[in-house]
């Protein structure tokens, strides 16, 4: 049955805000970002390259019962973003770039839950490099072209937060 507008509630109106959960995706250049961002919110993939230069904020996308709303953000400018997230992706696609991951994990370690996550684009999974940067249960390796532990890492996301 229809409510007309006027008999809604103002608590009804923050019980739908508080579904959304924003998700900060964060990594060197070319590690794949926007490219996973997209796959998670509409499922394209493109071979096509388009660098990120600066904060781009996804509209939410219902995965569940919660909304994600994702926002891309170079490494370049991690430092003058303070909005608080719910969850943080760190993406990396090597050894080399999980290193330079490790002091921003330290410092957003008390600020929110946090997730590495290294690209792949073969067929086999990479080593992941025995870099204790979060614990192993955090650590998930996705592939952009198939999807591959996407799925898998979505779903700890929103049984976490």
């Amino acid at each position: 049955m229809r409510i007309p507008f006027f008999l809604i509630d103002d608590e009804s109106d923050e019980e739908c805000q508080k579904k959304v959960a924003h998700v900060f995706v964060i990594g060197s250049k070319k590690v794949g970002k926007s490219t996973f961002i997209h796959r998670v919110t509409r499922n394209e993939f493109s071979l096509s390259y388009v660098p990120t230069k600066n904060l781009e904020v996804y509209e939410p996308v219902k995965i569940g019962l919660r909304y994600l709303k994702m926002y891309d953000i170079p490494e370049n400018i991690v430092e003058t973003i303070v909005a608080q997230a719910d969850a943080v992706i760190l993406m990396c696609k090597d050894a080399e770039s999980l290193s330079k991951l490790k002091p921003l994990y330290e410092k957003l370690n008390n600020l929110s839950e946090i997730w590495v996550v290294m690209q792949n684009m073969g067929t086999a999974l990479p080593d992941i490099p025995n870099i204790n940067i979060c614990p192993r249960e955090r650590v998930f390796t996705v592939n952009n072209c198939s999807t591959d532990g996407i799925g898998d890492l979505v779903y700890d996301i929103l049984q976490t937060i």
